[in-house]
């Protein structure tokens, strides 16, 4: 899939190619990646995409995230997350957990309605953050030339109070599975 991005496989850092929406998607499929966010989702509240997004700046546009960066993004992230994604995801999850979800025949529809719904929710923040990608972009990139992904992904990480020992851990297996040597 990376490849039909505009990306080498395993390689993040081969230029502004893709939308951020299919570097996710593709970011995300690497090994290790989905269960890495998943956790930090569920034990530190760690918005997926944001950590999609930091990698996506960092290596695919050689640009290194500033405080006011990470700011702007978790500004952006916590109005989709708030008032949309984590409702949907709630709801999603409480009728995934019904005791009368085998009794109903279109249940099963419904569930499914709901996972694309989520996910919608999720393209359209996406969607707002690369925006603010577009600004970080107007400041130009990395002067040094040196893939950023891993700062990004800390400072991102560290700005929502991962613990440092996790939010290293989980940086290391993003930054590995993009193929990314910064």
């Amino acid at each position: 899939m990376g490849e039909a991005l505009g990306l080498k496989e395993g390689a993040m850092s081969q230029g502004p190619r893709t939308s951020l929406w299919d570097f996710a998607v593709w970011l995300y499929s690497q090994p290790g990646v989905a269960a890495t966010s998943l956790d930090l989702q569920e034990r530190h509240r760690v918005d997926v995409n944001l950590l999609m997004f930091a990698a996506w700046v960092g290596g695919a546009l050689g640009a290194r995230l500033t405080a006011a960066d990470v700011v702007r993004a978790q500004e952006v992230s916590a109005i989709w997350q708030q008032q949309w994604v984590v409702p949907i995801r709630a709801l999603r999850r409480q009728l995934k957990a019904a005791p009368t979800k085998s009794a109903d025949p279109g249940f099963a529809d419904i569930l499914e309605s709901m996972k694309a719904l989520e996910l919608q929710a999720e393209r359209l923040e996406i969607e707002q953050l690369q925006s603010v990608a577009a600004q970080i972009m107007r400041q130009g990139s990395d002067p040094a030339g040196a893939s950023p992904v891993t700062d990004n992904l800390l400072a991102i990480m560290r700005a929502q109070a991962v613990p440092d020992a996790a939010a290293t851990a989980a940086a290391e297996v993003i930054r590995q599975a993009g193929g990314s040597s910064g």
